[in-house]
């Protein structure tokens, strides 16, 4: 299981699969989310939702970057799927989010 959560923390930014992750663990899809959750906290897609939020935070507080690159450099879909994201997680949108912080 740390193997996975490794990867996860490298490879975050890009798409993961549950069953890619689950098949590198050598346990089933729903015995690897059981195992998951229970150790770290999180089911694997939330911990993988997590990631890409507060690495979105960070580039929004350092970098000019616009939305939607940011959107694609934290591994979201598309814009909207990151605006409506964050703005569940943080309670702000993204724009919102950066100008409170300045």
């Amino acid at each position: 299981m740390q193997y996975v959560l490794n990867y996860m923390d490298e490879h975050y930014r890009h798409k993961l699969s549950v069953q890619s992750l689950a098949e590198m663990s050598g346990y089933s899809y729903d015995r690897f989310r059981h195992l998951f959750k229970e150790r770290f906290g999180h089911s694997p897609l939330r911990y993988l939702l997590l990631k890409r939020i507060n690495y979105a935070k960070s580039l929004l507080l350092h970098t000019q970057m616009q939305i939607a690159e940011v959107s694609a450099a934290a591994g979201f879909v598309n814009d909207a799927q990151f605006c409506n994201m964050f703005k569940r997680e943080v309670g702000l949108s993204p724009r919102t989010f950066r100008k409170k912080s300045k």
